[in-house]
């Protein structure tokens, strides 16, 4: 079985308009649980919340999630990951500003960069072991996937 996981919009001082077609967290949320994925869903709008490194379910899968904010060393992220491990989580999902706050992504699965001002020209998608994602303007709704075997894509919806 597939294991989902979304992530909530975070605010942007760009955006200065409505769309049309907004879609609903709640309307994304239900598609992907139509097709039988567990849902977790990420507030990016309060990171504090992530600060303490915490399992969350996605269905029956457990995902750990933690929100750094300062410049963490390779070693404090091993630290980071063996807590959230030795907790139960089964995939390991890692919450950033910047992506410089990191001295490594080889820790994560999943790194969601929640202010994209602070994109750094050649690092992307696919960056080690991780899936680097950019957190979507406001009026967005973004999408992280991860397969059974924690294989990783993404997806931005703007409308539904």
């Amino acid at each position: 079985m597939t294991s989902w996981m979304r992530c909530a919009p975070r605010s942007s001082p760009r955006w200065t308009g409505t769309p049309t077609s907004v879609p609903r967290r709640s309307d994304v949320r239900s598609f992907y649980e139509e097709k039988g994925a567990g849902v977790l869903t990420l507030n990016l709008d309060d990171l504090a919340r992530y600060e303490k490194p915490r399992i969350l379910m996605a269905g029956d899968r457990k995902i750990g999630v933690v929100a750094v904010d300062y410049y963490a060393s390779a070693r404090q992220l091993e630290k980071l990951h063996d807590e959230l491990a030795s907790a139960g989580a089964e995939s390991f999902v890692c919450l950033v500003p910047r992506l410089s706050c990191l001295a490594s992504t080889d820790d994560f699965n999943v790194v969601i960069v929640t202010d994209d001002d602070q994109a750094e020209p050649g690092r992307g998608e696919g960056e080690g072991n991780a899936h680097i994602v950019y957190a979507p303007e406001r009026g967005q709704v973004g999408v992280v996937l991860l397969t059974s075997l924690n294989v990783p894509s993404s997806k931005v919806y703007a409308s539904l």
